[in-house]
């Protein structure tokens, strides 16, 4: 039983870092070609929203949940690019500061998107 909330939370874990991945090509895309514009400010205002709920991502909070039920050790206090900021590059950076960049970077783009729609 145990070894499926392991699972449950790689999963999770997974899904979390290929959504990141995802908006970064998405920013790319657009930097290059001018396309995907929409879905790349959804994306961002998605992140952003749920960074917001609580202080945390909900993503962040079910695989941390997920392994506590597998009585992990392996759970992180802080937020998922945070955590894993310091653990690839043992640079500490906070939460707060991700939050801020994030919505600098939704609030240029929306700017941008509706800027181009007008």
């Amino acid at each position: 039983m145990k070894n499926k909330y392991r699972f449950l939370a790689n999963i999770v874990h997974w899904f979390h870092f290929f959504w990141l991945i995802l908006l970064v090509v998405s920013f790319y895309i657009w930097i290059s070609t001018n396309n995907h514009r929409e879905f790349l400010c959804v994306g961002l205002i998605t992140a952003l929203a749920q960074v917001s709920y609580k202080g945390s991502c909900p993503l962040t909070l079910l695989e941390n949940w997920l392994r506590k039920k597998d009585d992990s050790k392996n759970t992180y206090e802080q937020g998922f690019i945070s955590y894993h900021i310091d653990k690839w590059f043992g640079v500490e950076v906070k939460d707060s500061t991700i939050t801020t960049i994030m919505l600098i970077s939704t609030i240029v783009l929306s700017v941008i998107v509706v800027r181009n729609f007008l």
